[in-house]
């Protein structure tokens, strides 16, 4: 497993898993209508397994909308500027290959010394 399970990760996997149940159940409603063998309990089997094979797949492969290229640090120590720091979790190189650069933003707010004595 490479991927950072965090809050993010663990967000994008639900989202996909439940869209994977919706996706499996309204599938498998449309045929039962078309066929005239409707079946709640098939629907519901159908759409719960779904839901678990999406877990499952997105447990062991990496979920491209939750993986970041890097982080962002913001450091707001100075009231007059902001400073940032760019820590790449890819070489710099392989940027120029991707349409879409992510990356995890936190805030470094450090407090200056009071050195009014």
């Amino acid at each position: 497993m490479k991927q950072k399970i965090n809050r993010l990760w663990t967000q994008a996997v639900l989202i996909r898993a439940v869209k994977t149940f919706i996706q499996a159940g309204f599938s498998v409603l449309t045929i039962e209508v078309l066929t005239h063998l409707f079946s709640w309990p098939l629907i519901l089997v159908t759409a719960l397994l779904s839901f678990t094979y999406s877990l499952l797949t997105n447990i062991f492969v990496d979920l491209p909308e939750s993986s970041t290229d890097g982080e962002l640090v913001i450091d707001k120590s100075d009231p007059n500027k902001n400073s940032y720091l760019l820590n790449l979790a890819i070489p710099f190189e392989d940027l120029d290959h991707k349409k879409v650069v992510s990356f995890d933003i936190q805030h470094a707010i450090h407090e200056q010394p009071d050195n009014s004595q």
